[in-house]
């Protein structure tokens, strides 16, 4: 099989590899996480987490639609009876809240692939906002890590 050059029209943006390896978890609220891509215009951001059993999160409202791939292990909303597990798709509709929980007596972690649009707002036990997560905080604690550990920063934005 030949290697072709892409034909984009002039101003379009081309395809993105993106290799995750290269790519460095660092910790959120108990998780580990790889952010993977983020497009400054739209505010969508990609990113990979690694949960372990028995974590949950703060309750968090999305401002944007979600999707939510699961590549390995089991999780659930406290909210909803039904279990997501390896190969579930998860498509979240903006404004939803929900508190995510990875099941104590599950023997591996929950990797989870996202796809998120917009703002994520993390709620306290008075329904007050601690901490807001968007693309651009995303990337601060990205760096922030990298810089912490001596680690490269790959560009990861939209080129």
């Amino acid at each position: 099989m030949t290697q072709s050059v892409s034909k984009q029209a002039e101003g379009v943006l081309d395809a993105n590899y993106v290799n995750a390896e290269e790519l460095p978890w660092f910790p959120f609220f108990g998780t580990e996480v790889k952010l993977c891509k983020v497009n400054a215009i739209s505010g969508q951001f990609i990113a990979i987490m690694k949960a372990p059993p028995g974590i949950q999160f703060p309750p968090h409202v999305h401002h944007g639609i979600v999707i939510v791939y699961t590549v390995q292990g089991q999780w659930k909303y406290i909210e909803h009876d039904w279990t997501a597990k390896e190969g579930d798709v998860v498509y979240e509709p903006a404004a939803s809240l929900h508190t995510l929980i990875v099941p104590a007596d599950q023997e591996q972690d929950a990797i989870l692939m996202t796809v998120i649009d917009g703002a994520m707002e993390f709620r306290g036990e008075k329904d007050e906002i601690i901490y807001m997560l968007n693309w651009r905080e995303a990337v601060r604690l990205y760096e922030d890590h990298c810089k912490e550990h001596n680690l490269e920063i790959i560009d990861i934005g939209q080129r």
